[in-house]
């Protein structure tokens, strides 16, 4: 892929003609050998793929399978960098840097980067993707790289691979490579960031850390660690990002207060992803003056509308024994044929539930499956905005 053939056969590959794999194959196949040109294919669909993470630059890089999928945001790894540079920070070493995407981030706000990557190809890729930026990538392991000379660490670590039978759940958190266990030690003596996985443990890790859980557009997308000067008010942070803004809702203690639990009012919220992670979600209800609708159910109510960035709220119409003929029955009385399903806390499939509905009508509604208790109950009603 580095070859110039390569590169410019993949930047003559459009969007369009991935439809058609096998048509674009045998043409490609008539003036290029067969494994470039199954080569630039994969790469041609990586790109596709990476501008929502990357945008217009995916089409300048090259990427591994992996490395795209553990690949942060740019816009995350940007409020990320800028982390970086409001602390005095001045030289960063990215250990574990995949195909370069934070240390491109770092770089473009002025910090001097040098990039750690053990994979031989995607060290490869990483280089040619930060070229021009100043950043040196060494291909080595990150264990063995002298930390001396720089000022901060942040590390991706890779999480291993699941073997033959292995669900996701089951991994640990110190199943990343470099080891998070390793990691901690270095940020004892240095500031240092670490990217994890929004599902890990965060409390396994103690009060030697903040801790900052990031959604994007919606999406809960990961978890960061600080130590040291790169600490900030909070030891617990949501951060939201949407092409509206950048909004932090975060807690100085590791305690959180419980809200109390009440029936369901006429308005249902659902908390952002991260502030449910991050268990800020208790903080932020009492805040606003929000009930649980269940004390292991993360809906909240009241009587009243609340506008948030935070929450994604309904006006509940009618509550709803949970049965798919009563239900669609009412969905027929309402000429509704457009139905967006939300369900918490109860083993029901939405695709498979709306087939069974028959719907048909013009109009466009929002069913809320969830329990109360032991009850399963559908709340029928519409967005609020």
């Amino acid at each position: 892929m580095l070859s110039a053939e390569a590169l410019k056969l993949v930047s003559t590959i459009s969007e369009p003609e991935l439809g058609d794999e096998f048509e674009l194959s045998k043409k490609l196949r008539k003036l290029h050998a067969p494994e470039l040109v199954s080569a630039a294919i994969t790469q041609a669909k990586l790109r596709a793929k990476a501008k929502k993470k990357f945008g217009p630059f995916a089409e300048r890089m090259l990427f591994t399978r992996d490395g795209l999928e553990q690949a942060s945001r740019l816009s995350v790894s940007a409020h990320r960098a800028n982390r970086f540079l409001q602390s005095g920070i001045e030289n960063v070493v990215d250990l574990g840097c995949g195909i370069g995407g934070d240390s491109m981030a770092m770089a473009g706000l002025g910090l001097k980067v040098t990039g750690v990557e053990i994979d031989e190809v995607t060290a490869a890729f990483a280089h040619y993707n930060l070229a021009g930026l100043g950043v040196e990538v060494i291909q080595n392991d990150a264990q063995e790289i002298s930390l001396d000379k720089y000022d901060a660490v942040f590390s991706d670590p890779a999480r291993r691979r699941l073997g033959p039978g292995e669900s996701r759940n089951r991994l640990s958190v110190f199943d990343y490579t470099p080891p998070v266990s390793w990691l901690m030690e270095v940020a004892k003596s240095k500031p240092t960031a670490i990217k994890l996985s929004p599902a890990d443990d965060y409390e396994q890790f103690g009060d030697e850390f903040d801790y900052e859980w990031i959604s994007a557009d919606g999406e809960l997308v990961e978890l960061t660690l600080y130590s040291s000067t790169l600490r900030g008010d909070n030891i617990r942070q949501a951060r939201l990002l949407t092409s509206g803004g950048n909004y932090v809702y975060g807690s100085e203690s590791f305690i959180s207060p419980v809200p109390e639990v009440s029936e369901i009012g006429r308005y249902i919220f659902e908390p952002d992803a991260s502030l449910i992670r991050s268990g800020l979600m208790g903080e932020f209800a009492i805040e606003h003056e929000l009930k649980l609708i269940d004390n292991k159910i993360a809906y909240l109510t009241s009587d009243s509308p609340v506008q948030s960035p935070w929450l994604k709220g309904f006006e509940i119409e009618k509550q709803l024994a949970l049965d798919p003929k009563t239900i669609s029955k009412e969905l027929a009385e309402r000429d509704v044929g457009i139905l967006e399903i939300k369900k918490r806390g109860v083993d029901i499939t939405p695709e498979e539930f709306r087939k069974k509905l028959k719907l048909r009508g013009k109009g466009a509604a929002s069913l809320i499956i969830t329990k109360r208790g032991d009850t399963r109950v559908a709340l029928l009603g519409k967005p609020i905005h």
